[in-house]
Protein backbone atom coordinates (compact mmCIF):
# COMPACT_ATOMS: atom_id res chain seq x y z
CA UNK A 1 0.00 0.00 0.00
CA UNK A 2 2.73 2.28 1.19
CA UNK A 3 4.35 1.55 -2.35
CA UNK A 4 1.39 2.79 -4.25
CA UNK A 5 0.90 5.51 -2.70
CA UNK A 6 4.29 6.68 -3.58
CA UNK A 7 4.10 6.31 -7.10
CA UNK A 8 0.68 6.97 -7.46
CA UNK A 9 1.90 10.51 -6.18
CA UNK A 10 3.71 13.36 -8.42
CA UNK A 11 5.68 14.53 -5.55
CA UNK A 12 9.60 15.97 -6.54
CA UNK A 13 11.97 13.10 -6.18
CA UNK A 14 13.63 14.78 -3.47
CA UNK A 15 11.16 14.02 -1.36
CA UNK A 16 11.67 10.19 -1.92
CA UNK A 17 15.29 10.60 0.31
CA UNK A 18 12.83 12.46 3.44
CA UNK A 19 10.06 9.49 2.64
CA UNK A 20 10.63 8.08 6.13
CA UNK A 21 11.05 11.09 7.66
CA UNK A 22 7.83 12.76 6.64
CA UNK A 23 5.89 10.01 6.79
CA UNK A 24 6.43 9.88 10.64
CA UNK A 25 5.60 13.43 11.46
CA UNK A 26 3.32 14.55 13.97
CA UNK A 27 2.10 17.11 11.45
CA UNK A 28 0.42 17.01 8.22
CA UNK A 29 2.40 17.53 5.44
CA UNK A 30 1.20 17.32 1.73
CA UNK A 31 1.73 18.55 -1.75
CA UNK A 32 -0.93 20.18 -4.09
CA UNK A 33 -1.05 20.99 -7.68
CA UNK A 34 -2.33 24.18 -8.81
CA UNK A 35 -6.26 22.38 -9.33
CA UNK A 36 -6.18 22.02 -5.27
CA UNK A 37 -5.43 18.11 -6.11
CA UNK A 38 -3.39 15.98 -3.46
CA UNK A 39 -0.50 14.46 -5.29
CA UNK A 40 1.49 13.57 -1.76
CA UNK A 41 -0.30 13.15 1.62
CA UNK A 42 1.60 11.93 4.62
CA UNK A 43 0.41 9.20 7.16
CA UNK A 44 -1.01 12.58 9.67
CA UNK A 45 -3.05 14.01 7.12
CA UNK A 46 -4.51 10.40 6.53
CA UNK A 47 -5.23 10.26 10.39
CA UNK A 48 -6.85 13.79 10.01
CA UNK A 49 -9.11 13.07 7.23
CA UNK A 50 -9.55 9.32 8.52
CA UNK A 51 -8.48 7.78 4.56
CA UNK A 52 -5.16 5.98 3.77
CA UNK A 53 -2.74 8.43 2.07
CA UNK A 54 -2.96 6.87 -0.89
CA UNK A 55 -6.61 7.45 -1.69
CA UNK A 56 -6.67 10.99 -0.83
CA UNK A 57 -3.77 11.61 -3.75
CA UNK A 58 -5.94 12.86 -7.11
CA UNK A 59 -8.39 14.34 -4.85
CA UNK A 60 -9.39 17.57 -3.33
CA UNK A 61 -10.50 19.21 -0.17
CA UNK A 62 -14.11 19.08 -1.18
CA UNK A 63 -14.09 15.19 -0.81
CA UNK A 64 -12.95 15.76 2.95
CA UNK A 65 -13.86 18.65 4.90
CA UNK A 66 -17.34 21.08 4.86
CA UNK A 67 -18.10 23.68 2.10
CA UNK A 68 -17.10 26.73 3.90
CA UNK A 69 -13.77 25.40 4.94
CA UNK A 70 -13.01 24.10 1.36
CA UNK A 71 -13.57 27.52 0.51
CA UNK A 72 -11.40 28.49 3.02
CA UNK A 73 -8.42 26.44 2.51
CA UNK A 74 -8.64 27.14 -1.36
CA UNK A 75 -8.76 30.94 -1.67
CA UNK A 76 -5.64 30.23 0.71
CA UNK A 77 -3.78 27.88 -1.85
CA UNK A 78 -4.56 30.86 -4.95
CA UNK A 79 -3.04 33.56 -2.63
CA UNK A 80 0.24 31.12 -2.56
CA UNK A 81 -0.04 30.48 -6.37
CA UNK A 82 -0.53 34.07 -7.39
CA UNK A 83 1.71 35.54 -4.92
CA UNK A 84 4.48 32.86 -5.15
CA UNK A 85 5.40 33.53 -1.57
CA UNK A 86 4.60 31.79 2.19
CA UNK A 87 2.22 31.76 3.22
CA UNK A 88 1.75 31.47 7.31
CA UNK A 89 -2.33 31.48 9.01
CA UNK A 90 -4.54 29.62 11.43
CA UNK A 91 -7.07 27.27 9.70
CA UNK A 92 -9.89 25.63 11.68
CA UNK A 93 -11.53 22.99 10.28
CA UNK A 94 -14.65 20.90 10.77
CA UNK A 95 -13.16 17.11 9.84
CA UNK A 96 -14.69 13.70 8.49
CA UNK A 97 -16.37 12.92 12.03
CA UNK A 98 -17.60 15.94 12.87
CA UNK A 99 -15.11 17.79 15.49
CA UNK A 100 -13.71 20.81 14.54
CA UNK A 101 -9.89 21.69 14.96
CA UNK A 102 -7.46 24.23 14.56
CA UNK A 103 -4.70 23.96 12.51
CA UNK A 104 -1.50 26.05 11.85
CA UNK A 105 -0.65 26.15 8.72
CA UNK A 106 2.45 26.93 6.56
CA UNK A 107 2.21 26.72 2.68
CA UNK A 108 5.04 27.49 0.18
CA UNK A 109 4.76 27.20 -3.42
CA UNK A 110 6.79 24.80 -5.61
CA UNK A 111 8.39 26.03 -9.08
CA UNK A 112 9.52 24.35 -11.93
CA UNK A 113 12.88 25.35 -13.90
CA UNK A 114 10.97 28.10 -15.36
CA UNK A 115 10.36 29.55 -12.00
CA UNK A 116 6.71 29.15 -12.86
CA UNK A 117 4.36 27.97 -9.92
CA UNK A 118 3.60 24.28 -10.12
CA UNK A 119 1.84 24.11 -6.92
CA UNK A 120 2.61 23.68 -2.76
CA UNK A 121 4.06 22.08 0.14
CA UNK A 122 2.14 22.64 3.41
CA UNK A 123 2.16 21.25 6.46
CA UNK A 124 -0.43 22.09 9.34
CA UNK A 125 0.10 21.55 12.96
CA UNK A 126 -3.06 20.50 14.96
CA UNK A 127 -2.69 23.52 17.67
CA UNK A 128 -6.45 22.30 18.70
CA UNK A 129 -5.79 21.08 22.46
CA UNK A 130 -3.45 24.22 22.95
CA UNK A 131 -6.11 26.67 22.05
CA UNK A 132 -8.50 25.23 24.28
CA UNK A 133 -6.44 24.90 26.97
CA UNK A 134 -5.70 28.57 26.70
CA UNK A 135 -9.62 29.06 26.21
CA UNK A 136 -10.34 27.32 29.45
CA UNK A 137 -7.53 29.08 31.42
CA UNK A 138 -9.77 32.69 30.87
CA UNK A 139 -13.36 30.78 31.52
CA UNK A 140 -11.77 29.29 34.75
CA UNK A 141 -10.78 33.33 35.55
CA UNK A 142 -13.88 34.50 35.22
CA UNK A 143 -14.32 36.08 38.57
CA UNK A 144 -10.52 37.32 38.40
CA UNK A 145 -11.39 38.87 34.96
CA UNK A 146 -14.54 40.75 36.14
CA UNK A 147 -12.14 41.65 38.50
CA UNK A 148 -9.76 43.16 36.22
CA UNK A 149 -11.95 44.57 34.08
CA UNK A 150 -12.87 47.21 36.73
CA UNK A 151 -9.72 48.61 37.55
CA UNK A 152 -8.04 51.34 36.00
CA UNK A 153 -4.54 49.64 34.48
CA UNK A 154 -4.21 48.24 31.37
CA UNK A 155 -3.88 44.30 31.45
CA UNK A 156 -3.39 41.81 28.72
CA UNK A 157 -1.65 38.73 27.41
CA UNK A 158 -0.51 37.55 24.08
CA UNK A 159 1.13 34.33 23.05
CA UNK A 160 4.49 34.11 21.61
CA UNK A 161 3.53 35.12 18.08
CA UNK A 162 1.94 38.39 19.67
CA UNK A 163 -1.75 36.89 19.57
CA UNK A 164 -4.03 38.47 22.05
CA UNK A 165 -4.88 35.79 24.51
CA UNK A 166 -6.76 38.50 26.52
CA UNK A 167 -7.77 42.23 27.33
CA UNK A 168 -9.24 44.01 30.18
CA UNK A 169 -11.70 46.31 30.17
CA UNK A 170 -9.24 49.18 30.09
CA UNK A 171 -7.84 48.00 27.00
CA UNK A 172 -11.30 47.44 25.25
CA UNK A 173 -11.69 50.82 26.13
CA UNK A 174 -8.97 52.10 24.63
CA UNK A 175 -9.61 50.88 21.35
CA UNK A 176 -12.89 50.80 20.68
CA UNK A 177 -13.34 46.86 20.61
CA UNK A 178 -14.76 44.17 22.43
CA UNK A 179 -12.84 41.13 23.51
CA UNK A 180 -14.14 39.23 21.23
CA UNK A 181 -12.25 41.39 18.27
CA UNK A 182 -8.88 41.30 19.92
CA UNK A 183 -8.82 37.83 20.86
CA UNK A 184 -6.36 35.90 18.36
CA UNK A 185 -5.59 39.18 16.30
CA UNK A 186 -1.96 41.11 16.70
CA UNK A 187 -1.27 44.74 17.44
CA UNK A 188 -0.43 44.91 13.25
CA UNK A 189 -4.12 44.41 13.04
CA UNK A 190 -5.27 46.49 15.60
CA UNK A 191 -2.29 49.65 15.57
CA UNK A 192 -1.24 52.05 13.33
CA UNK A 193 2.10 50.66 11.62
CA UNK A 194 4.21 52.70 13.50
CA UNK A 195 2.78 52.44 16.96
CA UNK A 196 2.27 48.61 15.80
CA UNK A 197 6.15 48.10 15.28
CA UNK A 198 7.44 49.65 18.61
CA UNK A 199 5.25 47.68 20.84
CA UNK A 200 6.05 44.43 18.58
CA UNK A 201 9.87 45.44 19.22
CA UNK A 202 9.41 46.07 22.60
CA UNK A 203 7.27 42.79 23.35
CA UNK A 204 10.01 40.66 21.63
CA UNK A 205 12.98 42.43 23.73
CA UNK A 206 10.97 41.28 26.84
CA UNK A 207 10.46 37.84 25.81
CA UNK A 208 14.01 37.48 24.31
CA UNK A 209 15.51 38.69 27.78
CA UNK A 210 13.39 36.44 29.74
CA UNK A 211 12.73 39.21 32.92
CA UNK A 212 10.54 41.78 33.87
CA UNK A 213 10.93 44.90 32.07
CA UNK A 214 9.55 48.84 32.73
CA UNK A 215 9.10 50.48 29.30
CA UNK A 216 7.14 54.04 28.13
CA UNK A 217 5.09 53.23 25.31
CA UNK A 218 2.53 55.76 23.66
CA UNK A 219 -1.07 54.66 21.74
CA UNK A 220 -3.53 56.18 19.96
CA UNK A 221 -7.26 55.64 21.22
CA UNK A 222 -10.72 55.55 19.68
CA UNK A 223 -10.72 59.19 20.75
CA UNK A 224 -8.29 60.02 18.50
CA UNK A 225 -6.32 60.92 21.34
CA UNK A 226 -2.33 59.90 21.66
CA UNK A 227 -2.17 58.41 25.61
CA UNK A 228 1.02 57.86 26.96
CA UNK A 229 1.74 54.48 29.36
CA UNK A 230 3.86 53.25 31.57
CA UNK A 231 4.16 49.19 31.05
CA UNK A 232 5.47 46.47 33.11
CA UNK A 233 5.81 43.63 30.77
CA UNK A 234 7.25 39.79 31.62
CA UNK A 235 7.15 36.11 30.14
CA UNK A 236 4.53 34.17 32.40
CA UNK A 237 5.54 30.80 32.29
CA UNK A 238 2.04 28.27 33.22
CA UNK A 239 2.15 24.80 33.68
CA UNK A 240 2.43 22.79 30.86
CA UNK A 241 1.32 26.03 28.69
CA UNK A 242 3.17 27.45 25.91
CA UNK A 243 5.06 30.54 27.38
CA UNK A 244 3.27 33.73 27.07
CA UNK A 245 3.47 37.70 27.74
CA UNK A 246 1.54 39.40 29.98
CA UNK A 247 1.53 43.14 30.62
CA UNK A 248 -0.08 45.73 33.00
CA UNK A 249 0.18 49.49 31.40
CA UNK A 250 -0.92 52.67 33.78
CA UNK A 251 -1.78 55.75 31.55
CA UNK A 252 1.04 58.71 32.51
CA UNK A 253 -0.52 61.13 29.93
CA UNK A 254 -1.99 63.44 32.51
CA UNK A 255 1.21 62.88 34.47
CA UNK A 256 3.31 63.57 30.99
CA UNK A 257 1.25 66.55 30.83
CA UNK A 258 1.69 67.94 34.51
CA UNK A 259 5.21 67.41 33.95
CA UNK A 260 5.51 69.42 30.86
CA UNK A 261 3.76 72.17 32.20
CA UNK A 262 5.73 72.37 35.22
CA UNK A 263 8.79 72.59 32.53
CA UNK A 264 7.61 75.00 30.59
CA UNK A 265 6.37 77.27 34.17
CA UNK A 266 9.57 76.82 35.05
CA UNK A 267 11.47 78.41 31.63
CA UNK A 268 8.35 80.86 30.44
CA UNK A 269 7.24 83.96 31.97
CA UNK A 270 3.82 83.52 32.80
CA UNK A 271 2.64 87.14 31.39
CA UNK A 272 3.93 87.65 28.01
CA UNK A 273 4.48 83.87 27.61
CA UNK A 274 8.50 85.31 26.55
CA UNK A 275 11.47 83.31 27.61
CA UNK A 276 12.09 83.34 31.50
CA UNK A 277 15.63 84.42 32.90
CA UNK A 278 16.38 80.98 33.70
CA UNK A 279 14.99 80.13 30.13
CA UNK A 280 17.60 83.23 28.57
CA UNK A 281 20.73 82.20 30.70
CA UNK A 282 20.76 78.64 29.35
CA UNK A 283 20.61 79.91 25.54
CA UNK A 284 22.61 82.65 26.09
CA UNK A 285 25.63 80.39 27.15
CA UNK A 286 24.95 78.41 23.82
CA UNK A 287 25.41 81.15 21.88
CA UNK A 288 28.51 82.09 23.42
CA UNK A 289 29.72 78.85 22.39
CA UNK A 290 28.68 79.21 18.96
CA UNK A 291 30.59 82.65 19.07
CA UNK A 292 33.79 81.00 20.26
CA UNK A 293 33.10 78.59 17.59
CA UNK A 294 32.98 81.16 14.82
CA UNK A 295 35.25 83.54 16.17
CA UNK A 296 32.19 86.51 16.08
CA UNK A 297 31.12 89.26 18.85
CA UNK A 298 27.39 88.65 20.40
CA UNK A 299 25.41 92.25 22.20
CA UNK A 300 23.51 91.15 25.04
CA UNK A 301 20.93 94.16 25.66
CA UNK A 302 18.83 94.91 28.64
CA UNK A 303 15.62 97.08 28.69
CA UNK A 304 14.13 98.84 30.97
CA UNK A 305 10.81 101.28 31.16
CA UNK A 306 11.81 104.56 32.67
CA UNK A 307 9.20 105.21 35.85
CA UNK A 308 7.50 102.12 35.58
CA UNK A 309 6.68 102.28 39.42
CA UNK A 310 5.21 106.01 38.93
CA UNK A 311 2.76 103.88 36.13
CA UNK A 312 1.87 101.27 38.39
CA UNK A 313 1.24 103.57 41.25
CA UNK A 314 -0.70 106.13 39.49
CA UNK A 315 -2.50 103.86 36.49
CA UNK A 316 -3.15 99.97 38.87
CA UNK A 317 -1.43 96.90 37.76
CA UNK A 318 -3.79 95.89 35.13
CA UNK A 319 -2.39 98.97 33.18
CA UNK A 320 0.97 98.06 34.38
CA UNK A 321 0.54 94.57 33.02
CA UNK A 322 -1.30 95.53 30.04
CA UNK A 323 2.37 97.76 29.08
CA UNK A 324 4.61 94.76 29.83
CA UNK A 325 2.67 92.75 27.62
CA UNK A 326 2.27 94.97 24.62
CA UNK A 327 6.83 95.75 25.10
CA UNK A 328 6.75 92.07 25.09
CA UNK A 329 4.91 91.93 21.67
CA UNK A 330 6.61 94.77 20.08
CA UNK A 331 10.10 93.14 21.10
CA UNK A 332 9.25 90.47 18.86
CA UNK A 333 8.19 92.91 16.19
CA UNK A 334 10.60 95.08 16.21
CA UNK A 335 12.14 94.47 12.51
CA UNK A 336 15.62 93.89 14.31
CA UNK A 337 16.94 90.17 14.21
CA UNK A 338 17.54 89.33 17.36
CA UNK A 339 18.78 86.15 18.99
CA UNK A 340 16.76 85.57 22.00
CA UNK A 341 14.19 87.50 23.87
CA UNK A 342 13.06 87.32 27.47
CA UNK A 343 11.72 88.81 30.16
CA UNK A 344 14.26 89.28 33.17
CA UNK A 345 11.77 90.51 35.96
CA UNK A 346 9.51 93.28 36.48
CA UNK A 347 9.98 96.13 33.50
CA UNK A 348 13.76 94.36 32.62
CA UNK A 349 13.54 92.43 29.23
CA UNK A 350 16.95 90.75 27.83
CA UNK A 351 18.24 90.08 24.30
CA UNK A 352 20.95 89.15 22.42
CA UNK A 353 22.26 90.68 19.01
CA UNK A 354 24.00 88.07 16.82
CA UNK A 355 24.08 89.80 13.81
CA UNK A 356 25.52 93.11 14.50
CA UNK A 357 29.51 92.35 13.35
CA UNK A 358 30.59 95.80 14.76
CA UNK A 359 29.93 98.52 17.93
CA UNK A 360 28.00 101.06 15.15
CA UNK A 361 25.50 97.93 14.03
CA UNK A 362 24.76 97.29 17.51
CA UNK A 363 24.24 100.85 18.25
CA UNK A 364 22.23 101.59 15.46
CA UNK A 365 19.73 98.36 16.30
CA UNK A 366 19.13 99.15 19.60
CA UNK A 367 18.49 102.58 18.68
CA UNK A 368 15.97 101.29 16.31
CA UNK A 369 14.45 99.39 18.80
CA UNK A 370 14.11 102.02 21.66
CA UNK A 371 12.64 104.00 19.05
CA UNK A 372 9.79 101.48 18.15
CA UNK A 373 9.50 100.86 21.68
CA UNK A 374 8.62 104.29 22.38
CA UNK A 375 5.79 104.80 20.07
CA UNK A 376 2.63 105.74 22.05
CA UNK A 377 0.44 102.40 24.11
CA UNK A 378 -2.85 102.45 23.68
CA UNK A 379 -3.56 100.58 26.95
CA UNK A 380 -5.75 102.96 28.60
CA UNK A 381 -7.40 106.69 26.91
CA UNK A 382 -5.08 108.99 26.04
CA UNK A 383 -2.33 106.66 25.21
CA UNK A 384 1.10 106.73 27.53
CA UNK A 385 4.28 107.54 25.89
CA UNK A 386 6.68 106.00 27.48
CA UNK A 387 10.57 106.08 27.07
CA UNK A 388 13.29 102.76 27.61
CA UNK A 389 17.11 103.02 29.06
CA UNK A 390 19.07 100.06 27.47
CA UNK A 391 22.71 98.79 28.59
CA UNK A 392 24.44 97.28 26.27
CA UNK A 393 27.66 94.22 27.40
CA UNK A 394 29.52 92.64 24.44
CA UNK A 395 30.84 89.16 24.61
CA UNK A 396 34.36 89.10 24.61
CA UNK A 397 35.21 92.44 26.13
CA UNK A 398 33.10 91.68 28.51
CA UNK A 399 32.80 88.77 29.34
CA UNK A 400 32.37 85.44 28.14
CA UNK A 401 29.73 83.66 30.50
CA UNK A 402 25.90 84.64 30.75
CA UNK A 403 26.04 86.30 33.98
CA UNK A 404 28.84 87.88 33.52
CA UNK A 405 27.21 89.67 30.51
CA UNK A 406 24.13 90.11 31.99
CA UNK A 407 25.09 91.44 35.16
CA UNK A 408 27.53 93.92 32.92
CA UNK A 409 24.58 94.99 30.83
CA UNK A 410 22.05 95.93 33.66
CA UNK A 411 25.14 98.03 35.11
CA UNK A 412 25.13 99.84 31.80
CA UNK A 413 21.28 100.57 31.54
CA UNK A 414 21.10 101.96 35.51
CA UNK A 415 24.24 104.18 34.35
CA UNK A 416 21.78 105.23 31.21
CA UNK A 417 19.25 105.84 33.89
CA UNK A 418 21.61 107.63 36.86
CA UNK A 419 22.20 109.85 33.61
CA UNK A 420 19.04 111.01 32.37
CA UNK A 421 17.20 107.70 31.35
CA UNK A 422 15.32 107.55 27.70
CA UNK A 423 19.21 106.37 26.30
CA UNK A 424 21.50 103.64 25.50
CA UNK A 425 24.99 103.14 26.99
CA UNK A 426 27.58 100.04 26.27
CA UNK A 427 29.28 98.76 29.20
CA UNK A 428 33.11 99.78 30.20
CA UNK A 429 36.14 99.06 32.41
CA UNK A 430 35.75 102.61 34.04
CA UNK A 431 32.07 102.27 34.66
CA UNK A 432 32.57 98.91 35.64
CA UNK A 433 34.59 100.55 38.36
CA UNK A 434 32.05 102.84 39.11
CA UNK A 435 29.62 100.15 39.58
CA UNK A 436 32.03 98.04 42.19
CA UNK A 437 33.10 101.37 44.13
CA UNK A 438 28.57 102.14 44.56
CA UNK A 439 28.22 98.42 45.33
CA UNK A 440 30.77 99.27 47.94
CA UNK A 441 29.73 102.14 49.56
CA UNK A 442 26.43 100.42 49.72
CA UNK A 443 27.83 97.74 51.27
CA UNK A 444 30.15 99.96 54.13
CA UNK A 445 26.72 101.82 54.80
CA UNK A 446 24.19 99.00 55.48
CA UNK A 447 27.23 97.63 57.77
CA UNK A 448 27.48 100.90 59.74
CA UNK A 449 23.74 100.98 59.65
CA UNK A 450 23.84 97.47 61.45
CA UNK A 451 26.28 98.45 63.82
CA UNK A 452 24.96 101.47 64.56
CA UNK A 453 21.61 99.98 65.38
CA UNK A 454 23.04 96.86 67.43
CA UNK A 455 25.09 99.99 69.98
CA UNK A 456 21.41 101.71 70.06
CA UNK A 457 20.15 98.07 71.49
CA UNK A 458 22.92 97.60 73.70
CA UNK A 459 22.03 100.86 75.10
CA UNK A 460 18.58 100.54 75.60
CA UNK A 461 19.63 97.74 77.70
CA UNK A 462 21.50 99.03 79.75
CA UNK A 463 18.75 101.95 80.45
CA UNK A 464 20.63 104.30 78.45
CA UNK A 465 18.37 106.76 76.97
CA UNK A 466 18.54 106.87 72.71
CA UNK A 467 19.26 110.17 71.30
CA UNK A 468 16.35 112.35 70.15
CA UNK A 469 15.76 112.70 66.68
CA UNK A 470 16.08 116.42 66.92
CA UNK A 471 19.73 115.79 68.37
CA UNK A 472 20.32 113.32 65.81
CA UNK A 473 19.66 115.99 63.01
Amino acid sequence: MRKTARAASAAPEQLDSLWTLIDNLDACFYVKDLDGRYRFANRALGVAFDADPADIVGRTDADFVDVEACDMLLVSDREVFASGARLERDEELCMPDGAHRVFRTVKLPLFDAARRVTGLCGISTDVTEQQRAVEKLIERNTLLDTILSNVEISIYMKDIEGRYLYANGQVLKLLGLKLEDMLGRTDNEILPPEQARQVIENDRAVMAGGARSGIEESVFGVDGRKHHFWSRKMPLHLPGQPTCLIGFSTEITELRGLRKRIEHDRITDSLTGLANRVMFESALDEQLLMARLGNTRLAVVMVDLDQFKYINNNFGQAVGDGLIQAVGTRLQQCGVSIGSLARLSGDEFGFTLPQADTVEEVACQVEQIRAFLSQPYAVQEPPLHLTFSAGIALSGEDGSSADALLSRAEAAMYSAKDNGRDQYRFYSRQLGSTVAERVALERDLRAAWVRANSRCTTSRRCGATAPSPASRR
